[in-house]
């Protein structure tokens, strides 16, 4: 056998394992954040995070996404889907947007400002093992 033909077959099979990896990774789910209104009626969400050392708490405190968020008051309306990262949602996932979420405001019409914090924050989550699914977490406001 050529040495040409002998590093070609070498570098297909590092070329094959490669995109075996790839595709594996890829096929890691979107974590999800789902937020749910069943008050009956429009309302606005605001989550405000507090200073936090947990990277992914810090880039989703970054971002924009969760400043003013509305949700209608009928279906298909009145959820809002959040895609933050790949991976499921872990325990310490969920602890940690517990401990650095400071607050989530909600504005609703005629009706003073509410804020959902601590033990009521946590309450609403589901805890990991229970949970029917892993990469998707929903917080319903009733």
């Amino acid at each position: 056998m050529k040495k040409s033909n002998l590093k070609t077959g070498v570098f297909f099979k590092a070329l094959i394992g490669f995109a075996l990896i790839i595709s594996f990774y890829a096929c890691d789910p979107s974590r999800m954040l789902a937020l749910k209104n069943e008050t009956g009626n429009v309302i606005e969400l605001q989550i405000e995070f507090s200073d936090c050392e947990n990277e992914f708490i810090k880039e989703l405190s970054e971002s924009k996404e969760f400043e003013n968020v509305t949700l209608g008051n009928s279906e298909g309306e009145n959820v809002e889907f959040f895609s933050l990262g790949l991976g499921g949602w872990y325990e310490a996932d969920i602890e940690a947007f517990i401990e650095c979420t400071k607050s989530i405001n909600i504005k609703e019409a005629g009706k003073p400002i509410r804020k959902i914090e601590g033990e009521e924050l946590k309450k609403m989550l589901p805890n990991v093992k229970e949970s029917a699914s892993e990469n998707m977490i929903e917080i319903t406001i009733n």
